[in-house]
């Protein structure tokens, strides 16, 4: 049965300016070109992306694999080399006072990056960008329109035959009233606008996280080398990540509801400070919540939510989510059509599919984590098997894969819990690790 489809010079309202909107204007514009459509797109976003500190910031750890460089890349945006703050070699583990590195290999990529301009003491002028105004200046130089706004509130249609109104403040106080044949919701999980539907929408339950940004006196490389992952027995963080990024790192404590002070006594506990021989006076801090279950309807005729406010990777790479969620709802949305049948029936088995059903392994790789990491023995089994495993290049690593794609979120969670339940290898690391 065929949906109802956008008409050209149909208007598509974008809500919310991040990689999530412009990863689904982009994808947009590819399908128009393919089929010689025409449709009136425009973002809106309040954010300044292009200045430093809380106000351009959209609170995230800044970790992107290279399968969203790829991604990004077939949308027709080569990444400018401005926006990597780091190339990173790998991660490097933390448990019971013990460390080992988890190094790339291959094809492995991991870069870090700002989602705005970076902290409050960035200065203005320095080389680099960050990936939210990066994507969004390349979305509007490909001829999708912007403003700058507030968005108040989305008065909805009476049936699938009408447009939905958006309701938003401009820069100069101007309260404007919008018609948009469709309407995508893009502005994430944080944002209090999708909490206001009405139309049986339910937000992703969320962890309630703790992030941190630090000034580093100078260029530490035994620092920007690795992403550092910490995890110890009886501590409120399932794990806290020390993340580089050039002069600068990230500091991010995931658990379900920590508060800043939990962060700052975590590092002292982690001996953070005499760790990397550095101040950690944290110049701003955020607590970005964290979705760690899907949304409940996330479409409607002529509405649909993309990004976090849909779904994301369990505890990790909202980015990817946004890049995957972006483009399976465009692609519903202009080639099947923009009732909320035909999303549910296009839009919904592919991030149920990709996501959603992943998540439950992603639990319980993680919950084997924490249980890894709160016990002696089993800290010391795996750190000693990733000293095994880097002393022989040639063999097949198996710990440092689960690891590094536990961490990195390059694969999905059901092939590493796959990897995971190789017993023969599994007793063959206890044995070598306690010999």
């Amino acid at each position: 049965m065929p949906g109802t489809m956008l008409r050209e010079n149909s208007n598509i309202i974008i809500v919310g300016g991040g990689p999530a909107g412009c990863f689904f204007a982009l994808k947009v514009l590819r399908l128009m070109k393919e089929r010689g459509l025409r449709f009136n797109i425009k973002i809106l976003e309040q954010r300044d992306f292009s200045v430093a500190g809380p106000k351009g910031c959209n609170m995230c750890a800044g970790i992107i694999g290279g399968r969203v460089v790829d991604g990004i890349t077939g949308l027709g945006v080569e990444i400018d080399s401005r926006v990597i703050r780091q190339d990173v070699e790998g991660f490097r583990i933390y448990l019971d006072g013990m460390n080992a590195e988890v190094k790339k290999r291959d094809s492995d990529r991991v870069f870090t990056v700002f989602r705005g301009l970076g902290p409050t003491s960035a200065r203005t002028g320095e080389e680099f960008v960050g990936l939210d105004a990066f994507m969004l200046k390349k979305t509007i130089d490909m001829g999708v329109g912007f403003r700058k706004a507030v968005v108040r509130s989305i008065k909805l249609g009476r049936n699938i035959n009408e447009s939905h109104n958006v309701i938003y403040t401009d820069e100069g106080g101007n309260e404007i009233e919008e018609k948009a044949d469709l309407v995508v919701i893009a502005c994430g999980v944080n944002s209090a606008l999708t909490r206001s539907f009405n139309f049986g929408y339910v937000p992703p339950s969320f962890w309630h996280t703790c992030q941190g940004e630090i000034d580093l006196p100078a260029r530490n490389e035994s620092l920007s080398r690795f992403i550092h992952i910490f995890s110890r027995r009886n501590s409120l963080f399932l794990f806290t990540a020390v993340t580089p990024k050039g002069r600068f790192m990230t500091i991010t404590g995931i658990g379900k509801w920590v508060k800043f002070q939990d962060l700052l006594d975590e590092l002292t506990v982690l001996q953070i400070k005499k760790l990397f021989n550095t101040d950690l006076k944290i110049s701003c801090h955020c607590h970005p919540r964290i979705p760690v279950t899907t949304a409940r309807n996330p479409y409607y005729h002529r509405l649909v939510m993309v990004g976090d406010a849909c779904v994301s990777r369990y505890l990790k790479n909202g980015i990817e989510s946004a890049l995957f969620t972006s483009q399976w709802a465009a692609e519903s949305a202009i080639v099947h059509g923009i009732d909320r049948d035909s999303f549910h029936r296009n839009y919904r088995p592919q991030f149920h599919s990709f996501l959603t059903r992943d998540n439950r392994y992603g639990r319980v790789m993680f919950f084997l984590y924490r249980v890894t990491s709160s016990n002696k023995f089993f800290s010391r089994t795996c750190i000693s098997a990733l000293k095994l495993e880097s002393q022989d290049p040639k063999k097949k690593y198996w710990m440092m894969d689960i690891l590094w794609h536990l961490f990195a979120g390059d694969k999905p969670y059901r092939k590493i819990f796959g990897k995971t339940f190789m017993i023969w290898k599994a007793l063959r690391m206890i044995k070598n690790a306690w010999r």
